[in-house]
């Protein structure tokens, strides 16, 4: 609680949810960083538990579909867990998002929003508008990336303009099919995160500083709403200073380290 004039506010006691699957290895980074975030409890619940109970998603504020291969990626980057969501737990996701509640989808947790319709152009339909495909280098991008965000989304406040977060996967070239789409998601606000030079300048497509190809360097997008974000990067993996990969040499030179990842999970938990 907080006290504020002599008077008492009770702070809401934050419930988070992270989803698990087989294949899903991103897990327990979630777990830490909501717990780092302030969350006052934080479960991993199974798919498979899920689908038996949906009602148990009503006592949660906070959902992370995190990062990894569900199922294997076998017949495509997370679109076996994104079909069990689409067609066995479709309203209960629904409604979880209508709420006003957050969800963060990470690396193969974007895949699987996109391939659900929960992060698409026409919201009253939920169909799929864009996909994340093979990378152009044709091979698994496992580097850090500067990024330049949307300072005027939930997820991003109090963050600078660019942040520095570590990327690591196959699929995550981010395309729209039509141009339209593109500048739709432009016109709407709704680009989350670009990836940039480490000035925070336009790469413009430019390997490394865009590791997968995608277009207009798109990161990350939000929903309408803003409750909703699927992002390639992984905020989870910079939660302590001592993850950056120049720590040694920052923390020589007496340099603060942010972690901007946890800023991420705080700011989810602070708006839950």
């Amino acid at each position: 609680m907080v006290v504020l004039n002599k008077k008492v506010i009770k702070m809401k006691k934050v419930k988070a949810l992270v989803l698990r699957a087989a294949g899903v290895n991103c897990n327990k980074e979630s777990v830490k960083a909501l717990e780092m975030a302030g969350a006052a409890r934080v479960d991993e619940i199974h798919i498979n538990v899920i689908k038996k109970n949906s009602s148990l998603l009503k006592d949660y504020h906070l959902m992370v579909i995190p990062g990894g291969f569900s199922y294997g990626d076998y017949v495509g980057a997370g679109k076996i867990l994104a079909n069990e969501i689409k067609f066995i737990l479709y309203d209960s996701f629904k409604e979880f998002v209508r709420e006003g509640k957050i969800v963060i989808g990470i690396c193969n947790g974007f895949q699987i929003l996109v391939k659900t319709g929960f992060l698409t152009l026409d919201e009253s339909l939920y169909d799929q508008s864009f996909s994340l495909i093979e990378n152009d280098s044709r091979r698994f991008e496992c580097r850090w990336v500067h990024l330049k965000i949307n300072t005027g989304s939930l997820f991003f406040k109090k963050l600078p303009e660019v942040i520095y977060l570590p990327v690591a996967h196959n699929e995550g070239k981010f395309v729209a099919g039509q141009q339209e789409n593109i500048h739709n998601l432009k016109d709407q606000n709704r680009v989350g995160l670009y990836y940039c030079m480490d000035d925070g300048s336009v790469c413009r497509g430019q390997y490394p500083f865009n590791p997968n190809g995608a277009e207009k360097d798109i990161a990350g997008i939000i929903n309408s709403k803003g409750n909703v974000l699927g992002m390639m990067p992984h905020p989870e993996r910079f939660i302590l200073s001592g993850q950056h990969p120049f720590y040694q040499s920052l923390k020589w030179n007496k340099m603060k380290i942010h972690p901007f990842g946890l800023e991420i999970f705080k700011n989810a938990v602070r708006f839950s």
